[in-house]
């Protein structure tokens, strides 16, 4: 699975957002606003992931515990997929 093509993470009032540009702004108008997990996430599925890679990249990257990390992605996914933005759809 993997994020539609378009999508620029930029820091905005020291906030992070996900902006759709090019064709990806017909599918989306508006801003996303991102956490730290979400934006590792976003930034992850600009290439084709799994489950698992996604996975091994939250622990790697913050002190959470696996529960946790799958509740964190599975809602992230699911947010993407009701929004349009994911190609693959959740797992």
């Amino acid at each position: 699975m993997h994020i539609i093509n378009g999508f620029l993470i930029r820091e905005v009032a020291d906030e992070r957002v996900a902006v759709p540009i090019g064709d990806a702004v017909r599918k989306f108008s508006g801003l996303i606003s991102l956490n730290d997990s979400a934006a590792l996430l976003l930034q992850l599925l600009h290439t084709e992931q799994t489950p698992e890679s996604l996975l091994s990249a939250m622990l790697e990257e913050f002190e959470i515990d696996e529960a946790t990390a799958k509740q964190d992605i599975a809602e992230f996914l699911s947010t993407m997929d009701s929004l349009g933005l994911l190609i693959g759809g959740t797992p």
